[in-house]
């Protein structure tokens, strides 16, 4: 290691004039932070944060110090004193031009030794760093660049444990202290600790001061009087401020019942130039004595304890808090979420993106949960101008607020849109790129945009309903070839899809959403309809260490159900998992008219549960909301990413997915029957999801029941496709026994035999 440090004494007397020009320096870059102080800690940034000279030597070296740019002495500019980084590096380079012979610049130098000095050009470990760390805290004289190296150290976060993971911020970004207050019993300190655990695992140091740590140690003197509460909390934020000032997030769990101390904290704070949040647990009292986990309500209500807060004791609720988390409503996963996303857009942490209980992304939902804003915005919407949805419109915007579409916030703009058509990705705010190939859109009428385009925000209704506002909207041209072709891959009039784009508006509006309420079809079928959330939550009620999809729009036969067994199967004997669970996902938006109603299938899957073709302790049968567009390998992308959301690990892909015959008529598929699978496994933007082919199963006639198709002995299998299908249940005829669960077939059969009933009637 270089040891830059001189045998010169630590407490060397330099002239006057250089002392007093050094002591200027350090005041004007506290003072006004000129470019020096304001680097970012990029690779530059972080060694001369350290001081350590060691990187700068290895930094240098390459180029030889007489290429290194030197714009002369430190000098003044406009009365203060700059340093420009250029600056700051040739000095430290004709520095060690001083100490030793500089090496060619094509020379590769291991180990160099020139007296006293000794580099070596091995990583820093941590214990290196932290060593260094200790030498710059006692050091008291400046580096050749003539900077006190003491000015950078509070800049540096050592890696350590639990996480193990580096992670340098600037320390305005980092610096902060979040009060977590409510109530006892409203769950202030599950959402911190569970906060912390959080922060930590991502390499951000954060740490929680609360009863356990503070009342037991620090201020055990204390009682619970109003004076000692107030001492209590103005000694907590004199650690907090302590904790925020060496580049920690500090978060304070506490009941701190009277607005002046909290007003008092965020005061000491700000002044120390420290971020300061108030985040409101917003409990109902009456909630918080149902919970009552520590018998404190119980003692208070029967007299045992004096000056109880909410008892027997005032408690000033916030007025202005930073945020506020009604724990009543979301559970400790989506408190913590909101806690995450508000420090985000503070600048407080780095985006990064959260995972549910299954690997996966988390969606995020747009449903409006806050009681007091959602009656504010329910009373606005009174006063807005109105759109009037299709229900193809409802079925997008109930995927949107479910959060399907994630990270979309509302129907696409037009930059979101071309990303989509063109990129089959979508780039968001904080550089995620996920999969996502199908646009997203809310077509308008040219009467409709000329009555909206100047409203800031409107509602969205379907049968006399507001469903949701629409704000900042953006109207752009509704390109229906350009559309369709990207998309589809045909122009064809006769798609089902394409020809209700062609009746669709000529114009888009995009925009964010607020939802008002969740989308129900009262069709006794919404208790299927499960939110990403909600199946999340499902499977973790059934133990499930994994989940595998398979999503449909046809009834289930027996060959579906051998590929999912099987699929288990593997799972279990040669992935290692020990409970997987089966999501049976069939698609329940709009569908073209010769496909099965969805309360048909949704009655057929119960059957092949009932009869026990499909395990029920292992199966979760749910209706994915999203309308059928039959766009091929576009369309399976979307289906496939949408499970990301689910929580879902292995998706089962099957043989053309999302397609159908060509529109012309001719007989032929629109799209290779195989080329959904096969860009399914090499599409981007899909991380964690592993794509499980479709074995092709057909009715073995040797057996008498469906089995996987061996190509040696293809006579002995019988195919019976979707269309064979449909046409066996309208003749009234039978499918071969084992084909499908006969309860199942029976269902499927009396659908096909009324409907022919209701057209001869007709």
């Amino acid at each position: 290691m270089i040891d830059a440090r001189k045998s010169i004494p630590a407490g060397n007397e330099y002239d006057g004039a250089s002392k007093s020009l050094k002591r200027q320096i350090l005041k004007d870059l506290r003072k006004t932070e000129s470019s020096c102080g304001q680097l970012k800690l990029g690779r530059w940034g972080r060694i001369f944060a350290t001081g350590n000279t060691r990187p700068l030597y290895q930094l240098i070296r390459p180029a030889g110090s007489k290429k290194v740019a030197v714009s002369g002495p430190i000098s003044e500019k406009g009365g203060s004193l700059i340093t420009p980084q250029k600056c700051r590096l040739g000095r430290w380079a004709e520095y060690f031009e001083e100490q030793f012979s500089w090496p060619p610049a094509t020379q590769p130098v291991e180990i160099m030794h020139t007296g006293d000095w000794n580099v070596n050009l091995s990583h820093l470990s941590e214990e290196e760093i932290r060593y260094e760390m200790s030498v710059l805290k006692r050091e008291k004289s400046p580096g050749p660049d003539g900077l006190y190296p003491v000015l950078y150290k509070k800049r540096l976060r050592i890696p350590g444990n639990p996480s193990d993971k580096v992670c340098w911020f600037d320390m305005k970004r980092m610096e902060s202290s979040c009060s977590v207050n409510s109530l006892s019993g409203a769950g202030k300190s599950t959402i911190a600790f569970s906060l912390e655990q959080l922060l930590v695992a991502r390499g951000i140091s954060a740490y929680v001061l609360d009863g356990d740590n503070i009342r037991t140690g620090l201020n055990k003197d204390l009682g619970f009087s109003s004076e000692d509460r107030e001492e209590n909390i103005r000694r907590i934020g004199e650690v907090a401020k302590l904790f925020a000032d060496a580049n920690n997030i500090c978060i304070t769990s506490f009941i701190s019942p009277f607005a002046r101390d909290r007003n008092a904290n965020r005061l000491l704070h700000e002044n120390a130039g420290l971020k300061f949040f108030e985040i409101f647990i917003s409990s109902p009292i009456e909630v918080c004595e149902q919970r009552d986990v520590k018998g404190l309500y119980k003692k208070a209500r029967a007299g045992v304890i004096k000056d109880f807060t909410g008892v027997t004791s005032t408690y000033d609720v916030p007025t202005n808090p930073d945020l506020v988390i009604n724990t009543d409503v979301h559970d400790v996963q989506e408190c913590v979420r909101q806690c995450v996303e508000f420090l985000s857009k503070k600048g407080v942490i780095p985006s990064f993106h959260e995972t549910n209980p299954f690997g996966g992304p988390m969606p995020q939902e747009l449903f409006v949960y806050d009681p007091e804003k959602l009656d504010a915005i329910r009373q606005e919407a009174k006063k807005l101008p109105e759109l009037r949805l299709t229900r193809l419109d409802v079925e997008w915007l109930q995927v949107l607020a479910e959060g399907w579409a994630t990270p979309l916030k509302g129907f696409m703009r037009e930059r979101q849109y071309l990303q989509v058509l063109y990129f089959g990705q979508l780039v968001s705010d904080d550089t995620q790129v996920p999969n996502l190939t199908v646009p997203i859109v809310l077509p308008v009428h040219t009467r409709e945009k000329s009555m909206l385009e100047n409203a800031k925000a409107f509602k969205l209704t379907y049968q006399g309903r507001t469903l949701a506002v629409l704000r900042d909207p953006e109207f752009y041209r509704h390109r229906k070839e350009e559309r369709c072709c990207r998309t589809f891959g045909t122009f064809h009039p006769d798609h089902p899809s394409i020809k209700a784009i062609l009746a669709s508006g000529d114009w888009l509006v995009g925009g964010e959403l607020e939802v008002l309420e969740r989308i129900r079809w009262n069709d006794n079928l919404d208790q299927y309809r499960l939110t990403p959330r909600e199946l999340h939550k499902r499977f973790l009620e059934m133990k499930a260490d994994c989940v595998f999809a398979f999503q449909l729009r046809n009834p289930v036969h027996n060959g579906h159900a051998l590929l999912m067994t099987e699929t288990r199967r593997q799972l279990l004997e040669e992935h290692g998992f020990h409970n997987p669970v089966l999501l049976l996902h069939p698609l329940g938006g709009w569908t073209k008219p010769d496909d099965v109603p969805l309360h048909i299938r949704m009655l057929q899957h119960d059957a092949c549960l009932d009869e026990g073709v499909l395990d029920p302790k292992t199966t979760l049968v749910a209706i994915f909301p999203s309308p059928m567009l039959y766009a091929g390998p576009r369309e399976v992308q979307w289906h496939a990413r949408t499970r990301l959301y689910a929580g879902v690990q292995f998706y089962i892909v099957g043989r053309d997915p999302a397609g159908l015959p060509h529109p012309d008529g001719s007989g032929v598929d629109l799209y290779d029957p195989t080329h959904g699978a096969q860009v399914l496994s090499m599409a981007p933007g899909l991380p964690g999801l592993k794509i499980l082919p479709f074995r092709v199963a057909a009715y073995d006639t040797k057996v008498g029941k469906m089995n996987f198709f061996d190509p040696k002995r293809a006579a002995d299998f019988l195919f019976i496709s979707g269309t064979k299908m449909r046409g066996l249940a309208r003749n009234g005829e039978e499918p071969p026994e084992g084909f499908m669960a006969p309860s199942a077939w029976t269902v499927l059969a009396d659908y096909y035999r009324d409907s022919l009933n209701k057209g001869n009637q007709n």
